[in-house]
């Protein structure tokens, strides 16, 4: 049996764009040097896979692309990674298509980011995301002293469907194969 068959977790890069220029950034790493290319996503190679995660870029800045993708494996459980929720997120995560949710708290925040906190608290507390969730966030530059961080903080400690942790470095785990579509 090949490494490949052995691994149940597919991660997909849907893209590559993103406005943050992250010191860990996994997209910008010689990881992608080993990804497996897809030229679609019903590429008979997924087949096997029990999870699939959703990742890139910033995925907030293709809302459309990740529906089709979060629609072709529904048959799966899907988690996907954010650094923002927009309103077409929202309309997104009200189809239920979600599992479970990465969410990176990146220093300094944003306004946008700070604003997505009630908005992942809703789908989390209506049980829509059912987890595991985790939120990640960067040290970089004093990133627990940000005037918003308090407010992650206070959320994701009182969360128990939530894992805290701090970024030291961006890699693929290792019970992962990464795959990268082939229009990056």
């Amino acid at each position: 049996m090949s490494e490949i068959e052995t691994k149940k977790k597919a991660r997909i890069l849907l893209t590559l764009d993103c406005t943050r220029n992250c010191k860990l950034c996994k997209n910008k790493s010689k990881i992608l040097s080993e990804a497996i290319v897809l030229e679609h996503l019903a590429d008979p190679i997924l087949e096997d896979y029990d999870e699939i995660i959703l990742s890139g870029g910033d995925l907030a800045s293709i809302p459309y692309a990740l529906f089709r993708a979060l629609l072709s494996f529904r048959d799966k459980r899907c988690y996907i990674d954010l650094i923002r929720i927009t309103d077409d997120l929202e309309t997104i995560m009200k189809f239920r298509l979600i599992y479970g949710i990465t969410f990176y708290v990146h220093n300094p925040l944003r306004e946008e980011e700070v604003f997505s906190i009630p908005k992942v608290t809703k789908y989390i507390e209506r049980g829509w995301l059912p987890g595991p969730n985790k939120l990640l966030f960067e040290y970089g530059n004093g990133g627990r002293n940000n005037p918003y961080f308090s407010e992650y903080c206070k959320f994701f400690n009182t969360t128990s469907s939530y894992k805290m942790t701090a970024l030291q470095e961006c890699k693929i785990p290792t019970n992962e194969d990464l795959f990268l579509l082939s229009n990056q």
